[in-house]
């Protein structure tokens, strides 16, 4: 009966050792949700006019791991949308036309953070992955509704303030830019260089 004693206390430490690792695990992780101004700079097509945008709207939300005290890593998405305002200098109303733009950033960043100071803590970091940019163009000869996925990249800055254990507000800048997009429809086609999206946003995150 006495080998029966090791097995019978490795059997009772496991769920304990397991529930810890998972605690510890859990403690490194947050979740952070953002909503802002989304100002779209002007997107060239290619070989002819810009087309300048409204301001518009960014919202994100990333889950994040903090390896230590000032290095993370985050898989984060969300959604931006702008209207388009002109084409060559001319509105878009003016001939009975539309354009919106939606853009769905998947990306993977890599956060860097200073020591906290009276709860405050600045941050910056640095992303990579694609955005599913989708264009809803009305217009008198022919409308292009299309969706097209681009390689992008994303640089961002903020600060946040530590309310209590478990919760950071935070205001951050962003900087989203996508490569070269091309849509179409019934042999329609519009072809832009990449988008350069600039955003303000305020901030939620939540500590485990």
């Amino acid at each position: 009966m006495k080998p029966r004693i090791p097995f019978l206390l490795a059997a009772g430490i496991m769920p304990f050792t397991t529930a810890a690792v998972g605690q510890d695990f859990l403690s490194h992780v947050y979740l952070t949700g953002d909503l802002g101004a989304a100002f779209q700079q002007a997107v060239r097509i290619k070989g002819a006019d810009l087309i300048d945008f409204h301001n518009g709207v960014r919202g994100d939300v990333a889950i994040g791991y903090r390896a230590n005290s000032w290095f993370a890593v985050e898989l984060a998405s969300g959604a931006i949308w702008n209207s388009g305002d002109k084409i060559g200098g001319v509105t878009f109303s003016s001939f009975g036309g539309g354009l919106d733009l939606y853009q769905i950033p998947i990306m993977g960043n890599v956060v860097f953070s200073t020591p906290s100071w009276h709860g405050f803590k600045p941050y910056l970091g640095a992303g990579v992955g694609g955005v599913a940019a989708m264009l809803d163009f009305q217009r008198p000869l022919g409308s292009i509704r299309d969706t097209d996925f681009t390689l992008s990249y994303q640089a961002f800055a903020g600060l946040n303030y530590q309310v209590c254990k478990h919760v950071d507000l935070g205001v951050g800048y962003k900087f989203l830019l996508t490569e070269d997009h091309n849509w179409a429809q019934n042999g329609v086609t519009l072809q832009t260089e990449g988008t350069g999206t600039h955003s303000v946003t305020a901030s939620l995150t939540w500590k485990f």
